[in-house]
């Protein structure tokens, strides 16, 4: 497992290295905000539930606007935002869980 996650980490910086020589990521851009923007995604994931399936859709979207350089305006999401009055409504079955910090 060791291994691996070496190989993945080098993969990774290796792409992120890539991306900011390019000028198509963040100078500010670390790896380890990959693990960051993760646990988001299943935050989002978890907290859209089964009304929401799909709501961690728009989360990639602001994230992947945030991570660029420049853009002459805000990339169109995907989904919808959850409304006051949807969230309160939720059914959600999946509750929210906890996100093990990664170790440095």
């Amino acid at each position: 497992m060791e291994q691996t996650d070496t190989r993945v980490l080098a993969e990774l910086t290796g792409l992120v290295d890539r991306a900011k020589q390019a000028g198509q990521l963040r100078q500010d851009f670390e790896v380890s905000d990959i693990l960051l923007a993760s646990a988001a995604i299943q935050s989002a994931a978890d907290f859209g539930g089964t009304n929401h399936p799909r709501l961690y859709r728009r989360l990639i979207g602001i994230l992947i606007d945030g991570l660029r350089t420049s853009r002459s305006e805000p990339t169109l999401l995907s989904e919808a935002a959850v409304g006051q009055r949807n969230h309160r409504e939720s059914n959600r079955t999946t509750p929210c869980r906890q996100v093990q910090r990664a170790t440095p």
